[in-house]
């Protein structure tokens, strides 16, 4: 071991059905603002698929990234979760 610490890659991808193409552009529309500001060491990329609001995160860092990208996963289904629910409450 030479006492640097490993360096992780990876990616991963989110993709929430939510059963309706307006539905799903109007969640991703809702959630935009908070893809501006990705933490060092990740790139964020929202689409919209359908009815699928679709996440892509690539990220390379040390294991605590690992947290990160875990925290942010957590955050953008919890956030997709309140705006779905505030949009189907104004239908």
């Amino acid at each position: 071991m030479t006492g640097r610490s490993a360096s992780l890659r990876g990616r991963l991808v989110l993709r929430v059905r939510l059963g309706d193409e307006k539905l799903a552009a109007a969640v991703a529309g809702a959630l935009r603002p908070d893809d501006r500001d990705a933490p060092a060491g990740i790139s964020l990329e929202q689409r919209v698929e359908g009815d699928q609001v679709v996440y892509e995160m690539v990220f390379e860092g040390g294991a605590r990234i690992l947290y990160t990208v875990r925290n942010i996963a957590d955050e953008l289904l919890e956030h997709m979760g309140a705006a779905a629910r505030s949009v189907q409450d104004i239908k």
